[in-house]
């Protein structure tokens, strides 16, 4: 897959958000599709989907959403996916802001 080696995830990242970022991380890895591929498919663009995996904030659900999507996860996949991050945002509690990442290509 073309691009950098992408930076591993912080050790001190709360738990929910890591696994976030680690199973998105695995989802582009299975498609073999880089960030800027993503980007194509999605309508978001590379930044916001790799600050998505990065594991620094948890992403909105639409940037998960669309990640999933664009790597082609099917419809009870992208339903898995969409509970791990409900999940994130419960059990992060209020200490943690999900942040929106704007950046919607045009």
């Amino acid at each position: 897959m073309p691009g950098r080696p992408e930076t591993p995830i912080h050790p001190g990242v709360d738990s929910p958000v890591r696994e976030l970022a680690e199973q998105l991380r695995e989802l582009r890895r299975a498609s073999g599709l880089s960030y800027r591929a993503l980007q194509q498919r999605s309508g978001y663009r590379a930044g916001t989907l790799s600050r998505a995996a990065s594991g620094r904030q948890l992403p909105t659900m639409p940037v998960v959403a669309a990640f999933a999507e664009a790597a082609g996860l099917s419809a009870p996949e992208r339903a898995r996916l969409e509970e791990l991050w409900q999940q994130s945002v419960s059990r992060s509690g209020d200490h943690l802001h999900v942040h929106a990442m704007p950046a919607v290509l045009v």
